[in-house]
């Protein structure tokens, strides 16, 4: 479908993250919804798990991020309750931990029971 196709609001989700649409911004995204039933306090459990990959999140993800929440008319009907990032490449930057050295491992019981 065409960009200007005067069928999409300007203030659509689906337009504004088009990178013709936010100064050729991208990230792969892949989402996956969960229905969980109905929570202790009778209301539906249910929400989208949203993964996105991006070379730089402050190149790609921040902006984006700026822009929708600026202008998406969808964000009104969104509750964020958790983000995260985390480093999914073998190429590192400088100053980046390697990601092939596994932590030191941690003795839980020591922990507990001080």
């Amino acid at each position: 479908m065409p960009l200007d196709d005067a069928t999409i609001p300007p203030n659509a989700h689906a337009r504004l993250v088009n990178p013709r649409a936010n100064g050729g911004l991208t990230v792969l995204r892949r989402g996956y919804s969960y229905d969980q039933g109905t929570g202790a306090d009778g209301r539906a459990d249910v929400g989208l798990l949203l993964l996105l990959y991006q070379r730089d999140p402050r190149r790609q993800f921040i902006p984006l991020q700026r822009h929708l929440a600026q202008h998406d008319a969808l964000s009104r009907f969104l509750r964020r309750s958790l983000a995260a990032s985390s480093p999914s490449h073998p190429e590192r930057s400088p100053g980046m931990p390697s990601l092939t050295t596994s932590p030191p491992p941690v003795d839980v019981t020591e922990r507990a029971r001080a």
